[in-house]
């Protein structure tokens, strides 16, 4: 069963004509900018991988 936010992101390409990787790729990196405006990892490398098959 796909999650709320993997159902929200397939909308957003569709609507976009993006690729869902693309729209993904963007909210992994948004998702590093806040943890590292946070403070949260300072002085470490961080990044994020979403998977949609975990949901």
């Amino acid at each position: 069963m796909k999650s709320d936010f993997l159902i929200a992101v397939t909308q957003l390409a569709a609507e976009r004509g993006l690729p869902r990787e693309t729209v993904l790729g963007v909210v992994e990196a948004a998702l590093v900018s806040a943890y590292r405006k946070e403070g949260v990892g300072a002085g470490h490398d961080l990044s994020v991988k979403l998977n949609p098959g975990d949901g």
